[in-house]
């Protein structure tokens, strides 16, 4: 037992000295020297810091890294001191890696060398550029590594060319860059020469306005090249001050300063991670003995055109439809109007702004004031007239003195209609016909919501299939660049590269039509909402599926349509509610009422008298009395100068040739004819409802179907392209593969607005538009179905 003890006392001894070792035991340092060119906020808060987060994380397991501050060294943008800096890191024994974190100092370490120690530039512009060393995609240069990517002057001189013919080009440069580089000048005037374009250089520091003044007023196009001496804030005055004077420009440094204002620009935006993680393991490659002269020196970047469409808009330039559909338009919608619309707001001001519901409302206007001329028929009528009467002497004479030679006569007359039964069933009639042309109105603004929904969510999904068609472009460009790639290194043959070019053509044409398509829908949207047919929609808010403003919000439905029993049960309830609400079936009952009084009233017509009352009351203002007639013995009245009369008449017609019976049997199967056509719209009706509720429900069911299909197209996409930039896939698969992705992108961008589409149509068919009703009126609807699920039956 003791032999035992002392096996496992020496098996614990020594796992312990072993440990203790190790808790000792030191990892190798890995002293990291960085130069900058000179003070760069960009540097301190972006470059240095990824750098030191990729190297640590990659080589901090087996090296003590560090970036000693005393280490960090600054050429003060001064050639003399960045070299002297530089240098002096070089021959330090206390740095093992030297890291030239800016251009000029990448500049001078591709221009001396070899070195003894890695040395790392990244930043250098274009390979080509005169003494940057290259030999089989390598530097070639013992310890030596840079990286640059496709993009350069040449392709950027090809770019401007595809923008506009430039005659003169003014190329703006810091003036440190011809120090550094010598012969910079004479490259960069033989590499815009080539394609016809005169070459002025302009020198820069760090002041925009001492740019600008170097540019006359005719220039026609300026070319930026990184100034990395300018703040920010600089930077951004300078893109301004081009587009005030309305000079196109060209960023070498690509996206990032297209989106401050640069017009155009090729490079990538700035994935910097993806850049200093490249650093970072070439650095550990080095560490592990490897020679960093013969690392890759290319970084592989989606060099696309983009184009700010704001700069272009305001130096008064605009893009071909091959720039248009091939090229990354940034700031594509103009930002003069301030239209913001979500689909509820173009619902609600269809309504309240389209030309066909103003003159609907104007006609039920006029409908109003006919039946006002109705109802006024039963109201006291007051009439007044004076009349002057002249006879001849000798009929005034025959008169016996009571008709005088001249007169003027004032009457006054009123008349009450008593009882009409033809007047009452017209008023009463015309009453049900103004309400149904109110349902009528009622309904025009859901066909007119359901249109605007329709016509919005249509204008969003061809944007969006617009956009798609234009990232399939882009993808077909990758392709045939792979296959350019892949010809030159003697892997592909010259009819992929022929596929791709038709490939590459077809779809941009394709393109092409989906804007046009995107246009159109939105030309038909501003219709609807009676906006100007050129204005551009600015921000179309995307609809939310879970907003509160729609009846799926907040997932309330869910349990009533969650099966197939539960879900029939909804349909029921939504025909009831449909048939209850619908303003088709309200303006057909309102309409077989008016009828029925019509009916009514021709029967009555047969017995039932007209009641009338008259009343007259006259003056005679002035007569002129021709000579009486004179009977001895008998002394005549004088005619008096005012009188009145009252009347009350009854009527009723004995015989109208048929006429009344004609009537009654006309208005009795109009009366049928209109019930008739009610229960046939009823039926329609609950057919809609019940049809767009299982659209609505397939619909639904699209939505998670089409996302998974389009994952599952982009992996294999993705798939097939790596293998085919390998060699292991061919141009046929990539096709595949690629339409398969593009069909199935579309179908999941089409989904939610497929189901949108059909859940409007649902809500029409029901009469219960989510955007007319508030949170009391959807509160009080979602209790009644609560209540109605609660019934077994």
């Amino acid at each position: 037992m003791n032999r035992v003890l002392g096996k496992r006392g020496l098996l614990c001894l020594w796992i312990w000295l072993a440990w203790g070792l190790g808790a000792y035991a030191q990892k190798p340092q890995l002293r990291i020297g960085v130069i900058v060119d000179g003070d760069s906020a960009q540097v301190e808060q972006t470059f240095l810091p990824l750098l030191e987060q990729e190297t640590h994380q990659l080589l901090g397991r087996d090296y003590d890294v560090s970036f000693p501050e005393a280490k960090r060294r600054s050429g003060d943008w001064s050639v003399t001191q960045i070299r002297e800096q530089f240098d002096a890191l070089v021959r330090d024994d206390d740095v093992d890696v030297v890291v030239c974190l800016g251009v000029l100092a990448s500049f001078h370490a591709c221009h001396s060398g070899p070195y003894d120690k890695p040395v790392f530039a990244p930043w250098v512009i274009d390979q080509r550029l005169p003494g940057i060393p290259s030999q089989n995609g390598a530097s070639g240069v013992r310890n030596l590594n840079y990286l640059i990517t496709s993009s350069g002057l040449e392709q950027d001189a090809v770019s401007i060319r595809r923008l506009l013919p430039v005659k003169k080009l003014h190329f703006v440069a810091d003036l440190l860059f011809p120090q550094v580089v010598p012969g910079l000048l004479e490259y960069v005037t033989s590499s815009f020469g080539a394609h016809g374009m005169e070459v002025v250089i302009v020198g820069a520091q760090t002041d925009s306005e001492a740019v600008l003044a170097q540019l006359p007023p005719d220039a026609e196009f300026a070319y930026i090249t990184p100034l990395f001496r300018f703040s920010p804030e600089e930077k951004k005055k300078l893109f301004d001050g081009l587009k005030q004077r309305r000079i196109p420009s060209f960023s070498l440094f690509g996206e990032e300063e297209v989106l401050i204002g640069a017009m155009a620009g090729t490079a990538g935006g700035a994935d910097f991670l993806r850049f200093y993680r490249r650093m970072a393991l070439n650095i550990q490659r080095a560490m592990s003995g490897e020679d960093p002269g013969t690392f890759p020196v290319l970084v592989e970047e989606g060099d696309k055109l983009k184009l700010n469409m704001e700069t272009a808009r305001a130096v008064g330039w605009y893009p071909n439809w091959e720039l248009q559909n091939t090229a990354e338009l940034i700031n594509e919608e103009p930002a003069a109007t301030e239209r913001k619309l979500s689909l509820r707001d173009v619902v609600l001001r269809a309504v309240a702004r389209n030309l066909e519901i103003q003159a609907r409302v104007a006609e039920l206007g006029a409908a109003e004031a006919f039946y006002d001329g109705l109802r006024a028929q039963r109201r006291p009528q007051i009439s007044s007239e004076v009349t002057q009467t002249q006879v001849d002497e000798d009929t005034a004479a025959a008169s016996f003195g009571s008709q005088p030679e001249r007169s003027t006569t004032g009457r006054i007359v009123l008349e009450q209609l008593l009882y009409s039964d033809e007047v009452n069933a017209a008023v009463q009639a015309q009453a049900y016909v103004l309400e149904a042309q109110r349902y009528e109105l009622e309904t025009l603004k859901l066909d007119l919501a359901r249109e605007a929904a329709e016509r919005f969510l249509n204008y969003l999904k061809a944007r969006t299939l617009y956009r798609i068609e234009k990232d399939n472009v882009a993808q077909s460009i990758s392709h045939l660049e792979t296959a350019q790639s892949r010809r030159r290194i003697g892997i592909g043959n010259p009819s992929e590269v022929f596929r791709w070019e038709s490939q590459v053509a077809g779809d941009k044409s394709r393109a092409i039509r989906a804007q046009n398509q995107a246009k159109a829908a939105l030309y038909a949207l501003n219709q609807v909402i009676n906006e100007a047919n050129q204005e551009e929609l600015l921000v179309a808010i995307e609809p939310d599926l879970s907003g509160e403003s729609l009846m799926t919000g907040q997932g309330r439905l869910q349990p009533y349509v969650a099966n197939a029993f539960v879900f029939e049960k909804f349909r029921a309830f939504m025909v009831m509610v449909g048939l209850e609400q619908a303003p088709e079936l309200k303006r057909l009952d309102a309409l077989v009422q008016a009828r029925k009084r019509r009916v009514l009233a021709d029967k009555r017509a047969f017995y039932r008298p007209t009641a009338a009352l008259q009343g007259r009351y006259s003056y005679v203002f002035d007569r002129e009395e021709g000579e009486p007639l004179a009977i001895p013995g008998l002394a005549l009245p004088a005619v008096p100068d005012d009188g009145w009369s009252v009347a009350l008449n009854l009527s009723l017609p004995l015989f109208q040739g048929g006429a009344r019976a004609a009537s009654l049997k006309q208005s009795t199967l109009e009366e049928k004819q209109l019930t008739l056509t009610r229960a046939a719209a009823a039926q329609q009706i609950e057919l809609a409802i019940r049809a767009s509720l299982r659209n609505v429900g397939a619909a639904s069911a699209a939505i998670d179907l089409s996302r998974v299909s389009a994952d599952a197209a982009r992996q294999n996409m993705a798939l097939v392209d790596d293998a085919y930039r390998k060699g292991l896939a061919s141009a046929i698969d990539v096709l595949d593969a690629q339409n398969a992705a593009l069909v199935a992108e579309q179908a999941a961008a089409n989904a939610v607005y497929d189901f949108l589409i059909e859940l409007f149509s649902f809500q029409r068919a029901s009469a219960n538009f989510d955007f007319f009703i508030d949170a009391q009126e959807r509160e009080a609807f979602f209790k009644r179905l609560a209540q109605y699920y609660q019934n077994p039956k």
